[in-house]
């Protein structure tokens, strides 16, 4: 009969320990005081990072309506404008050495470029910069 009190233990090892050893929370806290958000990779919004990727969100203004004399103002949806990868093989990615970051959008790749370009400087690793589309996406939410 197997023991699974002592196989569970083993098979989660991880624990916050190794999420806060990954730069991303460091990282995260720099792009929230820079006034961007963090989403996971496919753009949708996260109070905690991920360990291995960080997405980003730039905020929109909110557009301000009006209707028969009534006027409010409605909450746009961030642009998600890139990720940084770093911890992917497939990718390129290799953790503390070289990160990757993918573009969504070549309105948004210069300032994208700025800012993992002086992430990747901060902390001493090599950082490749790739655009994977034309146009940038939006962030997304899950059921609505």
């Amino acid at each position: 009969m197997i023991a699974y009190s002592r196989i569970i233990p083993r098979i989660f090892r991880r624990t916050i320990d190794d999420d806060v050893e990954s730069p991303t929370y460091t990282i995260a806290e720099t792009l929230r005081a820079e006034g961007y958000e963090i989403a996971n990779r496919i753009g949708i919004r996260q109070g905690k990072p991920n360990r291995k990727v960080i997405g980003i969100l730039k905020p929109k203004e909110p557009v301000r309506r009006s209707n028969w004399g009534y006027s409010w103002t409605e909450k746009q949806r961030s642009l998600h404008f890139g990720n940084i990868w770093f911890d992917n093989e497939k990718k390129g990615a290799i953790p503390n050495e070289r990160w990757v970051a993918e573009g969504y959008g070549r309105e948004t790749y210069d300032e994208l470029t700025t800012l993992v370009k002086n992430l990747a400087a901060e902390r001493g690793v090599e950082i490749e910069i790739r655009l994977l589309t034309e146009r940038a996406k939006t962030e997304m939410y899950l059921g609505g």
